[in-house]
């Protein structure tokens, strides 16, 4: 038998209480509850590799601040002590990042306009935020959407040098030199003076970026344009290789409203998987070139639900677990090693407004 520990993320508007925990044995496709870590709408989470600390963003709200919850966490028994909370400095926190050295964490608050950097003490727990930037502004394209700066989630270059942040509201990125090499107490690890706004397609509204395998590409998902954009990274710079559709050519009568949210390669780096919401709701396949970075069109599977929000890979090879909110499922979506594509699903639970699929080893 092979167990992991899985952790789901939830909006606490219903049923849902918080963290809800579960054994899945990856062979029989079996879950089993195990208990909730009670927490108001924990809807994105990250672990240290060690699986010992784990932190929650508690988005509660555009209306007010806030919140990061730190906490000890044991993946065999599922026990857990909670450090602390500290305001995530903006309303609506909707994704976390550790860095390379795990010494930092960063927040993206999305109503607040706004990215923390938090300091993490030797106890696990966090200190207040050390560093807060704001932004603001709104492209307009979408007036629903873009009437303001909408920070969605950071990700770091693979060398470790600079930090991007994804702004939906401004169809942007945003570009921090990193230095974790600070001297205790400096307490600045973004460099202000290196600062740079990249510019991406008006009205895409960039949501998730990832670098591949080897840290020579980078990918942005466009939330509202349903496309992906694929970069050539170099010294900090992006160099546009390609912008390609999550939905393939359709029926000139077939209006698709796109609603991408993640994006993640495969374990092994050779493919490229990303959640569409809207009038599809499917996890799309593409293929990756090594040489190149290019994507090719694979395919795509529904998800099994409405609102596919976040899936994440079960174990290395294996298949994915997709959360889809608007329906109140988590879905076992088998996956072929080989070619990349998924199946129908094989195996599904019910979990109030599912946001975020955490899969940690029992150690």
């Amino acid at each position: 038998m092979s167990e992991r520990r899985l952790l789901i993320g939830t909006y606490t508007h219903g049923s849902s209480q918080g963290i809800h925990l579960y054994r899945f044995d990856t062979d029989g496709a079996k879950w089993q509850a195990d208990g909730v870590i009670e927490s108001e709408s924990p809807s994105y989470l990250v672990a240290t590799r060690d699986g010992r600390y784990l932190y929650a963003a508690n988005e509660i709200g555009a209306e007010r601040p806030g919140e990061v919850s730190a906490l000890r966490f044991d993946a065999a028994s599922g026990e857990f002590t909670l450090l602390g909370r500290v305001s995530s400095q903006g309303a609506d926190p909707c994704h976390l990042l550790l860095s390379p050295t795990e010494r930092y964490l960063f927040v993206a608050n999305y109503s607040g306009g706004s990215l923390a950097v938090f300091e993490r003490r030797q106890d696990g727990g966090l200190n207040d935020a050390v560093q807060v930037f704001g932004f603001g502004g709104g492209s307009g394209v979408d007036p629903e959407r873009q009437q303001a700066a909408h920070p969605h989630s950071c990700e770091i270059s693979r060398d470790g040098r600079f930090l991007y942040a994804c702004d939906l509201g401004n169809d942007c990125l945003y570009r921090y030199p990193l230095d974790e090499l600070i001297e205790p107490g400096d307490n600045a690890p973004l460099d202000q003076r290196g600062f740079a706004r990249l510019p991406l397609a008006p009205g895409s509204g960039p949501r998730m970026m990832r670098f591949g395998a080897d840290g020579r590409f980078a990918y942005v998902i466009g939330e509202l344009d349903g496309v992906v954009e694929v970069f050539r990274y170099a010294e900090g710079e992006l160099e546009s290789l390609q912008r390609i559709s999550l939905a393939p050519p359709v029926l000139d009568d077939e209006e698709i409203v796109h609603g991408a949210a993640e994006l993640a390669l495969s374990p092994d780096g050779r493919f490229l998987y990303a959640s569409n919401r809207g009038s599809r709701d499917e996890i799309v396949v593409f293929a990756i070139d090594a040489s190149s970075g290019l994507l090719t069109f694979v395919g795509h599977q529904a998800s099994g639900g409405r609102t596919p929000r976040h899936f994440n890979f079960i174990e290395e090879g294996g298949g994915l677990l997709v959360g889809n909110q608007d329906s109140g499922s988590v879905v076992l979506l088998e996956r072929s090693v080989a070619s990349g594509r998924l199946a129908a699903p094989s195996a599904s639970i019910a979990v109030d407004q599912p946001a975020f699929i955490l899969s940690l080893p029992l150690r």
